[in-house]
């Protein structure tokens, strides 16, 4: 989303192209700078990071914690204690590309967020989730083909997804501390997110501008449903625009 904080109701919808330059370089520049700064791996980050290498040369079936090991440069009893078995490894995967993104968060901003709406903000820390998954997109793709084929995989899959989108919902301060709300609204999120990551699974263009369409397109018919379920004194903007 873009990095331009919107100025009125009809800026909020920015299109594809105003996204695409506005994030794209930016984002590239951010994920050089965090690389360039990254503290060395821990032992579950060298694993999944293998594990996507794995996925993106072999088929998952034909994989085994021996390869995983030998893959990471790690002993085979260090993969063993990580992963009894490799049903454990796709979520473990989720949350390795979670903490990646939650690095990219961190890196400093193109606009205080502050100077960002709830919206932009939180379409910006998705589409930093796109761009970490896109650095890493043939072995999540691979393990997607796995789970699609292994449906007992995806309940922990899913498990990890949802506590990815309650984190960005949290980092956008948009998260109700109402538990039943934060609960409805995290899952309404993770729907949406999954209609965006199936976009992405197919979009193979450069830019990624229809996977920035379809993103753009769930925020905007999700906007209504995050007003009802805001935090208490989070107004929409629609309301605060009429006081002024």
């Amino acid at each position: 989303m873009p990095r331009q904080a919107p100025s009125s109701q009809a800026k909020v919808r920015a299109k594809p192209s105003t996204v695409k330059a506005g994030s794209a370089k930016a984002k590239t520049s951010k994920a050089k700078a965090a690389k360039a700064s990254s503290p060395p791996l821990s032992r579950d980050d060298q694993l999944a990071r293998a594990a996507l290498q794995l996925a993106a040369k072999h088929p998952w079936s034909d994989v085994t914690l021996e390869d995983l090991a030998h893959a990471a440069g790690l002993p085979f009893a260090s993969v063993q204690a990580a992963f009894p078995d490799l049903e454990a490894v796709p979520p473990a995967v989720v949350q390795f590309i979670t903490r990646e993104s939650e690095k990219a968060f961190s890196s400093p901003p193109d606009l205080p967020d502050e100077e960002l709406s709830p919206r932009d903000l939180l379409g910006d820390l998705l589409m930093t989730r796109f761009d970490v998954l896109q650095t890493h997109r043939a072995g999540i793709l691979g393990l997607t083909r796995a789970l699609q084929a292994e449906p007992p995989l995806v309940a922990d899959v899913v498990q990890a997804q949802i506590h990815a989108v309650r984190s960005l919902l949290a980092h956008a301060n948009v998260l109700s501390p109402v538990p039943w709300k934060g609960f409805v609204q995290t899952l309404g999120f993770w729907a949406l997110y999954v209609a965006v990551f199936r976009r992405w699974c197919s979009d193979e263009t450069p830019d990624l501008a229809p996977t920035l369409a379809t993103l753009d397109r769930v925020l905007h018919h999700a906007e209504p449903f995050a007003h009802a379920l805001a935090p208490t004194g989070i107004e929409p903007e629609c309301c605060s625009a009429k006081k002024t």
